[in-house]
């Protein structure tokens, strides 16, 4: 309750007027927290190096959740925010149960794999190969013989450095048996990297797509070793040794959809 002074006429004459402001309706979405909830919440809303809007939404949720009943409209004045804000995330964990955003598609790739595959093929042969004097190669050499070969119609040497640099590839030093030199490379290599871009989509549909290698021969260590313990999201590695002196060879299954 706010009481607000007015000065009507006669000018001597002070009138105290009363206005009482009213609460509004209740939400529409009301927030019910178990224990293990409010406690991942309460952990979130004082967490520093979590995203900002992660942090704002549990406060959110930790002031909807509290008695009595906040309004949408304290609530985002108290947390920094627009009504709408919060009338969607009290909806939306109505609904799922969740803070974090909603999986996003993202912008269409420009690039197919099967010209990553290329450039990257390009990057580990030699200039020369192509008849191009450079003793190595750099971004700009590669987004320009890209081009000639048609491989592309036109690419930022940002985007082939970008490339390199998270397949750990320098072009400068580079090995025969990191190009292929088949001569149906490109039609034998479409079908696998066409299953490895839609992993995904298979999974959803009861199929795994598995990558599997051999090893050369290779002789054995005795014993074992345990493995490290791994962390989330990171695979497990194993090293099993065989007692003798006989080659063996060692099959390789991965997984594409995990890692």
């Amino acid at each position: 309750m706010s009481k607000v002074l007015t000065y009507d006429n006669p000018t001597d004459l002070c009138l105290l007027r009363r206005t009482v402001r009213m609460p509004g309706p209740l939400p529409k979405y009301p927030i019910q927290l178990t224990p293990e909830q409010e406690g991942h919440l309460q952990q979130l809303s004082r967490c520093y190096t979590a995203p900002f809007a992660e942090v704002q939404r549990a406060r959110m949720l930790l002031l909807a959740h509290q008695p009595p009943t906040w309004r949408n409209v304290e609530i985002a004045r108290q947390v920094g925010c627009c009504v709408q804000t919060v009338q969607r995330w009290r909806q939306r964990w109505h609904v799922t149960d969740c803070q974090r955003d909603a999986p996003r598609t993202g912008t269409p790739r420009t690039f197919t794999p099967l010209q990553r595959a290329q450039i990257i093929a390009l990057a580990c042969s030699a200039p020369r190969a192509h008849d191009k004097p450079w003793p190595r190669w750099s971004g700009e050499k590669l987004a320009q013989v890209a081009v000639e070969q048609q491989i592309v119609a036109h690419i930022a040497p940002g985007t082939i450095r970008t490339w390199l640099r998270t397949d750990k590839i320098k072009p400068w030093r580079y090995h025969s048996w990191q190009r292929s030199t088949d001569p149906h490379f490109v039609d034998k290599a479409g079908p696998v990297l066409d299953l490895y871009e839609h992993a995904q989509a298979l999974a959803a549909q009861g199929e795994a797509v598995v990558c599997g290698d051999e090893k050369t021969p290779s002789k054995p260590a005795s014993g074992s070793v345990r493995p490290r313990p791994r962390r989330l999201g990171t695979p497990s590695t194993w090293r099993i040794g065989i007692n003798g002196w006989a080659p063996c060879n060692c099959s390789v299954l991965w997984w594409s959809l995990r890692g």
